[in-house]
């Protein structure tokens, strides 16, 4: 037995020798030529029948221990290699050798893979990428640098590439781990893929971490890129994979799964979508049932655009069963991009759905659409689903401070038409609109609607409509499948500058979805435009397969008696419109006009052409020929004794008479631009607001254009005295397509002017508002240099002239200016001028002829005693220096003035306060801001004003002279006063009764809110006591208060002043004219008794006065009263208890009042008085 056990043992340890023997042969033969080159050819036998054909370059390395590829080239098609400089692996020999890759390690030190293009600038499209089927293992895979190009997209870039797996056969689990890096930016993607959990249960786990999709690059040129993660749990039980896998898709699957996914986006790129381009965050639940039913828990989408809530259950068939979302939008403003109004404010809401049973309620809160504020809006849906359709009802309610809107309607979708709104009712306060309406895949509308608008204003601003709408409307339209016909009548119509007493307006349309055929008439009455008045104007409209007939009439008054009647088509082919008017005819300004023969014309995109065009007016005509292409422009003029009043159409301030005859054509294209026009003024006459004309002018113009410039020659002569002579040579930039003519800036230019005529004649054709210019003007010039730099030289003579302003009272005459042109500067050499009594101003300065400085000028000036300031409130004389200077954006004035002499007038009459009432707003208005007016011409103002004398204060009964310093300056475009006049001397009359001034001041501040302040006190002596009177407030409404030594109540001071009385011993009549005192002091505005009593008798003076120089009855009580009986001559009647008294006075000129009065105690005598208001 030992002996047995011995051989055994003898027998097992020589065959292990052997073995190991016979193995140590093998991998020596392995480690021979022959042998690495048998493993090589094996290598490429193996990867060709997986369908890749695989070229070793050199195999090294301790084989099949350790394996070394010096060079590898792999291709998966004729086009897609990849080649591999140095590759290091461990590959597994048994199965290799059963024609299997299993590789534990892979390590490539550099790789380039050039993806192919079949054809060149051709897009790569990875469908068209081929890779065979392949049948291999990595457990480790390690790419230290891989090159990726591709031609096509002129791409080339270099990533790393980690990754390795790990497979447990017993669990049938696994593990997998993947990065990718780009070789500068670092990491793009990782990826983290693996099963965990105990056997016979599976818990997948994935992670995956993508920089930017641009990873992809190579293969597809992505215009949208995106930095995301993404997280995916789903557990469940399982036999092995491939029974989990089979069950599931024949939904035999016993056990439920479930799922947690969650997708965080960081940042998203769309170009073409840039309102979504913004990070949202996504995380859901999921479980499929045994039976393929899925149920959501939980999805939850966060984002600025959208926060929502969702909870689903989904049948096998994924169909909903039931749904419950929340949803809320916190800002709308953020969907401007994409909706064509703007939006703002916020938005939430909740939808839910169950049994074919759909409901949902949306409401916002200070919703802003189109800057319309809607403080509150509600939207609810309720809707179950019958059959085949779906039938509900929605409400919607909406309170807006200007226009609140309800609406509310039945409605069904689904057969038999896609959409049903039944009993539709929309209505605000006083509008209303309502009917039914079907419509049927928008091929065809049925059903009708009633619009009652009988309050436009309500509507006015709200949306698109003009903010000054005003009228009303009813409208009714009938819908019948492919007809609609409506019919518009509205009364009192006003929107911006149009309006109209009455318009009727019906239309006809058939097939509206497919090939439109449109009847409409429109009738107006009374309609205003501007300065048009139509009395009547109709249009009749009619389109039918693309052609569009038109006929409008209308009569009425542009400035004079007008009318016309007007019919045509317009056709509408594949590119262009043409179009053909048959007759045209009428009257304006007392010419008739009509065509000639019919005149056609057409236009496209970039084409124009119009013939036949001939015009009747008056006893002349106009003819037009035109052509506009890509290729060239080209156009022709001819008038002949046309009038040239029409002109007068546009200018409201000038009328013009008269006759011009016009030849001129054009042509430009790409060879050539060239042209002439010429035109002869056979009679002009102008007229301003008076029958006799102003002007009378002949003359001629003659432009020519050719080798890109344009010559101008001009003659106007309207006396032998008054002539325009110009020529001009500009250098010009023509463009045949599209047209555009324009000076050449930097090309020579030349030119000579000679003007003699009036100043006036010049500036008739220029509203000057509240000012007129006058004088004679002569001008010898000759213009060189160019546009961007021009030169002047010559003399320039005004003499005879005359400035003045009728609102601010200026005025100077005799004025002289001499001016002489030198080079890029005119210097105004000498300037005088005089006003209407011993003022005088001289001045000089310059302008300067640089376009890109805006032609600066500077002018300074002397004034001495000049009455340059003559209005209500003001008047007065002014000496000193003054500088101006500016350019055509803005000016600045300075200097130091002295006043010789000045008025300041203090209003007669204070004005009443408005007292302040609570207002309660039924609808109120919406609070729009208004902006804010740019004044176009910045005016900057710093001037110094002193006065030592002769500065009166006059009015409501004060009289006095003042002294003081101001500075007058402009901020903001607001003027501002700055300084202090001091009192010298002067009374004030109250009542009859002379107060001496012991002291006064007048503040002027420059702060903002702050007006002139005015402080005054005089003094009256009486027999028993000292009245105190202080005038006090704002310069133009100050308030008078009475004081006394020794102190009395303000009514018997004023008992004391006005009747020389006790308060307890005036009459009745003198109690109201002390109580209407009393309150007229107290500055509260109360009704002026006798004012009313004056106004309800139709006279023009009304007082109650007292007789105190009578001696002989000084308490007697007088009334008066006066009345224009024609302008300028009062008759006043004084009645007394035992006297009376007639006075006429007559209004002389400049300020003298004549004044004759008889007295009844006289005996037939009277007496003749004159005063003079300054």
């Amino acid at each position: 037995m030992a002996y047995i056990l011995s051989s055994v043992w003898r027998f097992f340890l020589i065959s292990l020798v052997i073995l190991f023997l016979l193995v140590s042969l093998c991998l020596l033969a392995l480690q021979t030529k022959r042998g690495k080159q048998f493993f090589k050819c094996q290598i490429e036998k193996v990867a060709k029948k997986q369908g890749l054909a695989v070229k070793i370059n050199s195999l090294e390395g301790n084989v099949p221990f350790q394996w070394k590829i010096d060079s590898l080239e792999v291709s998966f098609s004729k086009t897609n290699h990849v080649h591999i400089k140095k590759l290091d692996l461990s590959l597994s020999l048994w199965s290799l050798l059963q024609n299997k890759f299993i590789v534990n390690s892979c390590k490539i030190s550099s790789a380039t893979w050039q993806i192919p293009s079949e054809e060149k600038n051709l897009p790569f499209d990875i469908e068209n990428l081929e890779f065979p089927q392949l049948n291999f293992q990595i457990k480790s895979l390690q790419v230290k640098k891989l090159r990726i190009e591709n031609p096509s997209q002129h791409f080339a870039e270099e990533y790393k590439i980690r990754a390795w797996a790990k497979y447990r056969k017993k669990n049938d689990s696994y593990l997998v781990d993947l990065k990718v890096e780009e070789d500068k930016s670092g990491s793009l993607l990782e990826l983290h893929f693996g099963e965990k959990g105990p056997q016979n249960h599976f818990q997948l786990v994935s992670e995956l971490h993508l920089r930017s999709l641009q990873i992809l690059k190579p293969f597809y040129p992505l215009s949208w890129d995106s930095h995301f993660s993404l997280h995916v749990d789903i557990s469940g039980q399982k036999e092995t994979w491939n029974d989990l896998v089979q069950k599931v898709q024949n939904g035999k699957h016993p056990r439920p799964i479930h799922g947690k996914i969650e997708l965080d986006v960081h940042s998203l790129t769309l170009p073409d979508h840039p309102l979504f381009a913004k990070p949202f965050k996504i995380t859901t639940q999921i479980s499929v049932w045994p039976d393929r039913s899925v149920e959501i828990p939980v999805f939850h989408l966060q984002s600025s655009l959208l926060d929502t809530k969702v909870e689903a259950n989904l049948s096998n068939l994924l169909s909903p069963q039931k749904i419950t979302s929340t949803f809320k939008i916190p800002d709308l403003s953020l969907w401007d991009g994409p909706l064509p109004f703007a939006l703002s404010g916020k938005l939430e809401g909740n939808l839910s759905y169950q049994d074919q049973k759909l409901s949902g309620f949306i409401s916002s809160e200070n919703l802003e659409l189109e800057k319309q504020l809607f403080l509150k809006t509600e939207l609810s849906i309720e809707a179950a689903k019958e059959t085949d359709a779906w039938k509900g009802v929605f409400t919607l309610s909406s309170k807006n401070p200007q226009i609140p809107i309800t609406a509310s309607s039945s409605f069904t979708f689904g057969s038999p038409f896609p959409i049903h709104f039944e009993n539709l009712q929309i209505s605000s306060k006083i509008n209303s609109l309502q009917g039914d309406l079907q419509i049927d895949s928008m091929q065809s509308v049925q059903g009708s609607l009633a619009c009652n608008f009988p309050e436009l204003s309500e509507l006015a601003g709200v949306f698109y409509l003009p903010e000054n709408l005003e009228g009303g409307l009813r409208m009714q339209i009938q819908a019948d499948q492919a007809e609609i016909h409506s019919h518009l009548v509205a009364h009192e119509i006003f929107f911006d500058s149009i309006s109209s007493d009455s318009l009727d307006c019906e239309l006809f349309l058939r097939y509206p979805f497919s090939s439109p055929e449109l009847k409409a008439s429109i009738q107006m009455q009374d309609c205003i435009y501007k300065n048009i008045e139509l009395e009547t104007f109709s249009t009749q409209v009619q389109y039918k397969q693309d052609t569009l007939d038109y006929i409008s009439s209308g009569s009425g008054m542009w400035k004079e008696p007008c009318s016309f009647a007007l019919e045509g088509n317009l056709k509408k082919s594949l590119q262009t419109y043409e179009g053909k008017i048959e007759k045209l005819q009428g009257t304006l300004l007392q010419n008739s006009f009509s065509f000639a023969k019919p005149w056609t014309f057409s236009f496209g995109a970039d084409t124009f052409s119009t013939k036949d065009f001939l015009c009747n007016v008056g006893s002349g005509y106009l003819a037009l020929d035109a052509t506009m292409t890509r290729e060239e422009t080209a156009f022709m003029v001819e008038a002949k004794h046309m009038p040239i009043d029409y002109f007068s159409l546009f200018t409201p301030h000038l009328r013009a008479k008269g006759f011009f005859s016009l030849n001129s054509s054009f042509l430009a294209s790409e060879k050539d631009c060239s042209g002439h026009a010429q035109l002869l003024l056979e009679k002009a006459n102008l007229y301003q607001q008076k029958q006799t004309p102003i002007s009378e002018a002949k003359g001629s113009l003659h432009v020519s254009l050719e080798n890109r410039k344009m010559q101008v020659l001009s003659h106007i002569i309207a006396s032998p005295n008054q002539f325009f002579d110009l020529s001009l040579t500009i250098p010009m930039i023509c463009s045949y397509s599209p047209f555009k003519l324009e000076m050449d800036k930097d090309s020579p230019l030349a030119g000579k002017l000679e003007i003699t005529g009036n100043v006036e004649e010049i500036f008739d054709f220029i509203n000057l508002g509240s000012q007129r210019i006058a004088g004679e003007i002569g001008a010898n010039l000759l213009l060189f240099g160019s546009p961007s730099q021009p030169k002047l030289q010559g003399d320039i003579l005004v003499q005879k002239g005359s400035y003045e302003n009728y609102l601010g009272g200026s005025y100077v005459k005799d004025a002289y200016v001499r001016a002489r042109a030198q080079n890029t500067k005119v210097e105004v050499l000498s300037a005088r001028a005089t006003d209407e009594s011993d003022g005088t101003i001289t001045a000089g300065g310059e302008i300067f002829l640089e376009p890109s400085r805006k032609f600066p000028y500077s002018f300074t000036a002397d004034l001495r005693k000049l009455s340059a300031v003559k209005f209500d409130h003001f008047q007065g004389n002014f000496s000193g220096d003054l500088s101006i200077k500016g350019n055509l954006d803005e000016a600045s004035l300075s200097g130091n003035l002295f006043l010789p002499n000045a008025d300041i007038t203090i209003p007669d009459r204070l004005p009443y306060d408005v007292p302040d009432m609570p207002v309660t707003y039924v609808n109120m208005p919406t609070s729009s801001q208004v902006p804010s007016i740019h004044n176009s011409f910045p005016f900057h103002m710093q001037l110094h004003l002193r006065s030592d004398k002769k500065l009166f204060v006059i009015g409501r009964g004060l009289h006095s002279e003042w002294e003081g310093e101001l500075d007058v300056s402009t901020e903001n475009e607001e003027l501002r006063f700055n300084g202090s006049l001091d009192l010298l001397r002067g009374t004030f009359n109250f009542a009859g009764k002379t107060f001496s001034l012991s002291k006064g001041e007048i503040l002027f501040s420059d702060k903002n809110g702050q007006s002139a302040f005015i402080d005054l006190q005089g003094n009256l002596n009486l027999p028993d006591l000292t009245v105190i009177a202080v005038l006090r407030g704002s310069l133009l409404s100050p308030q008078l208060t009475f004081q006394s030594i020794p102190p009395l109540p303000t009514s018997s001071i004023l008992a004391k002043v006005l009747f020389n009385k006790d308060v307890s011993e005036i009459t009745p009549l003198q109690a109201i004219q002390l109580a209407q005192t009393i309150i007229t002091l107290s500055g509260t505005g109360g009704m002026d008794v006798l004012e009313t009593i004056r106004k309800s008798l139709g006279l023009d003076r009304f007082n109650i006065i007292s007789a105190e120089k009578n001696e002989k009855n000084p308490d007697e009580i007088f009334v008066e009263i006066g009345k224009y009986i024609v302008k300028g001559v009062m008759i006043t009647l004084t009645q007394g208890a035992t006297s009376s008294k007639v006075t006429v006075e007559v209004e002389l000129k400049n300020g003298f009042i004549l004044q004759g009065e008889t007295d009844q105690n006289q005996e037939g005598r009277f007496s003749l008085k004159w005063n003079y208001n300054y």
